[in-house]
């Protein structure tokens, strides 16, 4: 049985206005306890139980995101992203050529036309929360910078607001060919468990390149807590902005049809 939550009017109105007004977008909290998938180890406590059901083992959802996706001169057009539990992702719509991308898992199934074609997709693969999992689980390097970090402490020792749990994740990029290493910073909300930004450098042009990827406006769907706003920029620069409009959550028979 398919479940499908699509957002009221109202909240996508927020939504849109928050292209320009960031202060509208909040995190929900969350006290789910949730045993996690194999592979992911136990300092993640607080982040599975966050994400909530679909983290368990015996779950095989397949997620899809309906929404609008935004270029960075404000220029939108319907995009949909697939997510399947084993990390399979297909992007429609982000193309203006109506071009899709797609990550089997493993590997891109067709060689990205570009470099920027490549990093659109690497966002998706591994800049989220499941992707961070899903790097942890083949093998990358993860350590634990801090929790309840407040930045820039020194010049804001009064600072009362969020705090972050921080993560520093190395391995390689797997939805690029050439595998390369990069280290993110994922930044959690100490309060949610929900993730807030991932950081890094892409080496893959010269100079590198700063490169950050937002999410918020967390809701809930049959237990599980899902982000509908993903903002990304480089150099500081908003590149794009995803809205979803609704989300469904397909029961998958088994983990084997994710990348049909």
């Amino acid at each position: 049985m398919n479940l499908r939550h699509t957002l009221p009017a109202a909240m996508l109105s927020v939504l849109i206005a928050a292209l320009c007004c960031p202060a509208l977008c909040q995190e929900a909290s969350t006290k789910t306890v949730i045993t996690a998938r194999p592979g992911i180890p136990g300092l993640f406590h607080k982040q599975i139980a966050a994400l909530g059901r679909r983290m368990q083992p015996s779950t095989a959802d397949r997620t899809i995101y309906l929404g609008q996706y935004f270029d960075g001169h404000g220029t939108a057009r319907a995009a949909k992203v697939t997510q399947d539990p084993t990390g399979a992702i297909l992007l429609e719509g982000f193309k203006a050529d109506s071009t899709m991308l797609s990550f089997d898992g493993t590997k891109p199934i067709d060689m990205p036309a570009s470099e920027s074609d490549a990093a659109l997709l690497e966002v998706f693969v591994m800049d989220s929360a499941e992707g961070m999992f899903e790097s942890v689980r083949h093998n990358a390097a993860v350590r634990s910078l801090g929790y309840g970090i407040a930045l820039d402490p020194e010049n804001y020792p009064e600072y009362k607001g969020q705090k972050f749990d921080i993560y520093e994740v190395t391995g390689p990029v797997r939805s690029r060919q050439d595998r390369a290493l990069r280290m993110r910073l994922y930044h959690f909300d100490s309060t949610t468990g929900l993730l807030v930004r991932t950081q890094y450098l892409d080496h893959s042009v010269n100079p590198p390149v700063k490169v950050e990827t937002r999410y918020s406006v967390w809701g809930e769907i049959a237990g599980s807590k899902f982000p509908a706003r993903i903002e990304h920029f480089r150099e500081g620069k908003l590149q794009f902005t995803y809205i979803s409009e609704s989300i469904e959550l397909n029961p998958i028979a088994n983990t084997s049809e994710a990348s049909r």
